[in-house]
């Protein structure tokens, strides 16, 4: 590019900041588009796993927890 390399690192700071992420170097796309076009996608599946999580993790931490002692362990 010919600028120094902290200019350089500066032009890209300010692109950043106003949203401007540059060109995807695979598909020559605007990368906020195509952050734009998978998260739902990705916001999804983390939704998905959050749920999954509660759901097996919350019962099979009280079983592990009942099971493990006579009963309840006093601190």
């Amino acid at each position: 590019m010919g600028l120094p390399l902290v200019t350089q690192y500066a032009h890209f700071a300010r692109d950043v900041l106003h949203g401007n992420l540059g060109l995807s170097l695979q598909s020559q796309q605007p990368v906020t588009q195509e952050i734009g076009e998978r998260l739902p996608y990705t916001l999804a599946l983390a939704v998905l796993a959050y749920f999954l999580a509660i759901v097996i993790g919350v019962p099979a931490g009280m079983m592990g927890r009942f099971t493990a002692t006579a009963g309840p362990i006093m601190a």
